[in-house]
Order: structure tokens, then C-alpha cells, then sequence
């Protein structure tokens, strides 16, 4: 069974990757990627949207620095996994990231598209 996260723009879901279900979501901007992962969930409300970054061609250095300390100040302990930053599948709404367990992730994010 695939399952499609949609959250609202209050909202993160922190994918952690390995045995659980199959989860989806829209990522991309209008490009309307549907990049798979399994793993469990955690839906989570924050205080403070997350950057939208991303949406065309990828990761910019800047992006990367606003990932980064938006996750300092909301998801302590949650780092951007730079190992996968550049993998075709990740990009707006659908970000790599590693737990504070060092696991890899994924931060599912609100797609504004």
C-alpha cells in the first residue's frame, strides 16, 4: 500500500527510512514529482514554516543554509543529510535529512504548488 502525506503548512512529517510502509507525496513544485520512500512517520506542528527551497534544479548553496538553520531552531538534533542533496529525487517538500540517531530521512514538507 502506497500512502500520499499531505500536511498543512503548520505541519512537518519526518520519514525515517527503512522496514514500515510506502510513503509519497508531491514534491517539485509544478514539476509534480511523486518520489517514493518506506520507513515510519511522525507527523509534527511547527512554529516556523519551512523554507521553501528546492523547487528548480535542485539544492542552491543558499538553500542549504536555510534548511539548515531552520532545522537548528525546530528540529533539534535533525541535520540535512548532504550525502543525498543532490540525488534526483530530493528536492522542494521532499528533503534528506539524518535523525539524531544518524538514520537517513526524509522531511516531508507543505507543497505550496
Amino acid at each position: 500500500m502506497l500512502l500520499d502525506v499531505s500536511l498543512n503548512g503548520d505541519e512537518v512529517a519526518i520519514l525515517t527510512l527503512g522496514d514500515g510502509h510506502r510513503y509519497t507525496s508531491q514534491t517539485h513544485g509544478i514539476a509534480c514529482n511523486h518520489p517514493e520512500a518506506t520507513g515510519t512517520i511522525l507527523v509534527v506542528k511547527v512554529n516556523e514554516p519551512v523554507p521553501h527551497v528546492g523547487c528548480w534544479g535542485g539544492f542552491q548553496p543558499e538553500d542549504v543554509i536555510a534548511i539548515t538553520r531552520w532545522l537548528d531552531r525546530n528540529l533539534l538534533g535533525y541535520r540535512l543529510d548532504l550525502d543525498r542533496l543532490q540525488d534526483d529525487e530530493y528536492g522542494e517538500a521532499w528533503i534528506p535529512i539524518r535523525t539524531p540517531a544518524r538514520e537517513p530521512g526524509v522531511l516531508i514538507t507543505y507543497n505550496c504548488d
